[in-house]
Order: C-alpha cells, then structure tokens, then sequence
C-alpha cells in the first residue's frame, strides 16, 4: 500500500536537491570528454594554419627538386658534350697519327723505288 500512496505524493525538497544533483553529475560526466568550443576554434585554426604551412613547404620543396633536376639535367649535357669533344679529338689525333706514318711509308717507298733505278739523288 505504501507504493500507491508515494506515487501521488510530490516531491520533498531533499529529493529535488538530490535530483538536481545527480543530473549535474551525469551532465558533468558526460562533458568530461567533450572540449569547449573556443579551444576546438583554436585547434581548428592552428590546423588550418599547420596544413597551409605544409602547404607552402611541399610546394617549395618540388620547386628545389625540379630546379635539382634541371640543373642534373644541364650537367649530364655538359658531360655528354664533353665525353663527344674528347672523342672528336682523339679521332682526329690518330688520323693525324695514320696521316702522318702513311706519308711516311709513301716517302720511304718513293726513296727505295727512285734510288732503286737510279733516278734519284
């Protein structure tokens, strides 16, 4: 009989009080995890800030690595032109070497033919 007649009675002070309570400490659990709302502006900004920032440093570093690889690029042409020189010349260093030891031969075998008959001096 007891639980018909609490049931229509209201609420004491002390009850209201410890109901308040409770909701305060649910509500204070529950927000425990949660940040306010000016911190998670910050946060935002400062990650907004951050990715810009990465940003600016992805796009300066490709523009170095591009720059590294035009200048390899240049270098590697420079060698190559280098590399065709030297053996420009070294092509026409034997074939002065060959002119030279053909005009030779052609000037011994004329001195060998001419003295041979006697026609030269």
């Amino acid at each position: 009989m007891t639980d018909g007649a609490d049931k229509g009675r209201e609420p004491g002070g002390w009850e209201l009080l410890r109901a308040v309570q409770d909701v305060k400490a649910t509500i204070a659990d529950m927000s425990r995890g949660f940040v306010p709302i000016a911190v998670f502006n910050l946060l935002a900004e400062d990650v907004k800030e951050a990715r810009a920032e990465t940003v600016v440093v992805k796009i300066e570093v490709d523009k170095k690595i591009e720059d590294a690889r035009k200048e390899a690029a240049s270098a590697a042409a420079a060698i190559r032109t280098e590399l065709d020189n030297a053996k420009k010349t070294r092509a026409q260093t034997w074939t002065a070497i060959g002119l030279l030891a053909a005009s030779g031969a052609v000037g011994l075998f004329y001195n060998i033919f001419t003295r041979g008959l006697g026609m030269g001096g």
